[in-house]
């Protein structure tokens, strides 16, 4: 199923079916440098999962909660993309929701590398 979310030029389609994360592939570019972000509340695996898709992947796991989705997560992210020498041709995989995965990434990772203001919605987690 795709649940749209419509907020104008930021919409983006959020899929939700058993088995997105084995076909993560279908859905994103991974044959690049993946920034997959997580957060501590979601079992390992389902980033393990996307980066074991992944020609370079890196993991990044912030701490679960409300107290996450703050400007210094933004920072962190943002510094740990300019560590990886991430650029506008690398993906952000972000926004794993319990047992489901959120398939914004690209448009995600373009919102982070360009500073945009609807980074805290992207990366918002499930409670």
């Amino acid at each position: 199923m795709v649940i749209s979310v419509s907020l104008g030029a930021q919409s983006y389609p959020i899929l939700l079916e058993p088995g997105a994360l084995a076909r993560a592939g279908e859905h994103l570019s991974l044959d690049r440098r993946v920034l997959v972000v997580t957060d501590s509340g979601v079992p390992q695996e389902y980033a393990q999962a996307i980066a074991s898709r992944c020609q370079q992947p890196h993991i990044c796991t912030l701490p679960a909660g409300e107290s996450s989705k703050s400007m210094d997560s933004y920072h962190l992210l943002l510094w740990e993309m300019l560590r990886l020498h991430m650029d506008r041709g690398d993906c952000v995989a972000a926004g794993i929701l319990l047992h489901h995965l959120r398939l914004d990434a690209q448009r995600a990772g373009d919102d982070l590398r360009q500073g945009g203001g609807q980074v805290g919605s992207r990366l918002d987690q499930a409670q």
